[in-house]
């Protein structure tokens, strides 16, 4: 058999609890197929019909979509690994399973691309970019991309010093 309770609503959800009737599940009334979860009567998750879970949002659009709706510096999502843990905490995969990018344990970032924006973007004590030669002289190049040419310009860390025309 089946128990049919009525849709419900944010505030006043269908399935309660004996101590909390203000807090627990209810039907959308948007599409009566989206299923919303209440705490002291405002919605704070919902599982829509395409699957996708929204926290924070009524409306979600991927298959987890996490909002913070506060302005006074409330972190949105957090995650917490365990504690010596060596893997990563964070992984980016494509569909082919190749990971697009890695936030580990210990605060290191890997990524295919890397793309640092914003007034005063980056606080680190150490900042690597893989790939380049020792001693380039990296420019900002087309589509604001990090290029070197060590042709004209070049480095020498050992002592100090800008090459221009040799390296």
């Amino acid at each position: 058999g089946q128990a049919k309770v009525p849709n419900g609503a944010a505030s006043a959800p269908s399935l309660t609890f004996i101590n909390g009737t203000n807090s627990g599940l209810f039907l959308s009334t948007l599409n009566n197929i989206d299923l919303g979860f209440t705490v002291s009567g405002i919605e704070r998750m919902r599982i829509n019909s395409s699957g996708f879970v929204g926290i924070g949002t009524t409306s979600p659009t991927a298959q987890l979509q996490v909002r913070n709706a506060s302005t006074t510096g409330t972190v949105g999502l957090v995650v917490t690994g365990a504690s010596g843990q060596t893997g990563d905490l964070i992984q980016g995969n494509n569909i082919s399973g190749t990971t697009l990018f890695a936030v580990s344990a210990t605060g290191s970032v890997t990524a295919a691309g890397l793309n640092i924006s914003g007034a005063g973007g980056v606080t680190t004590s150490a900042l690597a970019l893989n790939g380049f030669s020792t001693g380039s002289v990296l420019f900002i190049g087309t589509s604001s991309n990090i290029a070197q040419d060590n042709s004209q310009l070049f480095w020498d860390n050992a002592n100090k010093r800008l090459g221009i025309g040799v390296s």
